[in-house]
């Protein structure tokens, strides 16, 4: 799937919401998803640039997604680094993004991200991993 094809999908959370911290899980996840499989390949930096720029409007708070990205993969780097980081890190981002129309809009995001490259057995059980945890509302504060 080329970059181009996942700009109208990555447009939809325009509507959803204009909370920053949401904003920042999302933006974590997105670099989780990309370290799914040990392959980094050009095509999801680049379909990450592009979410940046589809997503012009959440830059106009206090949120910034490029001045973001090194703080989020700094983040999913040192989880991945500690047993069930990774598990640990999805479960933190699936409470911080409250806004539901957000949360399913996410799923397709990681979904497309993982496409871009072909995906692998790894993205896939790692997308059914994000589908739960997404679709399970946390019950706690």
């Amino acid at each position: 799937m080329a970059v181009e094809h996942i700009h109208p999908h990555f447009r939809k959370a325009r509507t959803h919401t204009d909370d920053p911290d949401q904003h920042a899980a999302v933006v974590e996840l997105l670099v989780l998803t990309v370290f799914a499989d040990p392959t980094v390949d050009l095509a999801e930096l680049d379909a990450l640039d592009a979410f940046d720029a589809s997503h012009a409007d959440w830059d106009d708070g206090p949120f910034s997604i490029q001045q973001y990205l090194p703080t989020a993969t700094a983040a999913v780097r040192a989880a991945l680094d500690q047993p069930d980081g990774r598990d640990r890190l999805l479960a933190d981002i699936s409470i911080r993004i409250t806004t539901p129309a957000l949360r399913d809009a996410t799923v397709g995001y990681c979904e497309d991200l993982v496409a871009v490259d072909g995906t692998t057995d790894q993205e896939r059980e790692f997308l059914r991993q994000v589908r739960r945890a997404l679709a399970n509302w946390p019950t706690g504060p």
